[in-house]
């Protein structure tokens, strides 16, 4: 637990500078989570809610994202399959905007080393213990604050 004064119980706060995700409590206390944020240009700021929550989801990079990639070929574009342990996220809560979908999630990554830094296409990543954390603490409809 972390002291965190001025925070909104029930609310998720995400201090894009400081790659860090709080889950504030009650009492000023809150949970404290280091993240990896988006690459510089890439992060998505604002009010949201937690629109979905996705178990072992499956993914396919954009076609922006691979359009980026250096290694921007067929497999770069191939669905991560999901539904197994195998996955590369434990779990995603996805982030909504009057009922739409951000495209921005706070999910886990099978890469820790890049938490604490800017590398994704604007997604909050977590290490994939504190993404099951989070996700078993908040429940569909949770406010998210970014900035």
């Amino acid at each position: 637990m972390e002291i965190a004064p001025g925070l909104e119980p029930g609310v998720v706060h995400v201090e894009i500078k400081g790659t860090w995700l709080y889950l504030a409590l009650a009492d000023g206390l809150a949970r404290r989570y280091k993240i990896a944020v988006g690459a510089a240009g890439r992060n998505f700021r604002g009010e949201a809610r937690m629109g979905r929550m996705a178990e072992w989801p499956s993914w396919t990079p954009t076609a922006n994202r691979s359009a980026r990639s250096r290694r921007s070929t067929r497999s770069s574009r191939a669905v991560c399959r999901g539904g197994t342990p195998r996955a590369p996220w434990a779990r995603a809560p996805y982030l909504h905007q009057g009922g739409r979908d951000t495209m921005c999630r706070i999910h886990g990554t099978p890469q820790p080393w890049t938490i604490g830094g800017g590398f994704s296409s604007g997604c909050l990543r977590m290490a994939n213990e504190h993404a099951t954390d989070l996700y078993d603490r908040v429940p569909v409809g949770t406010r998210v604050s970014v900035a």
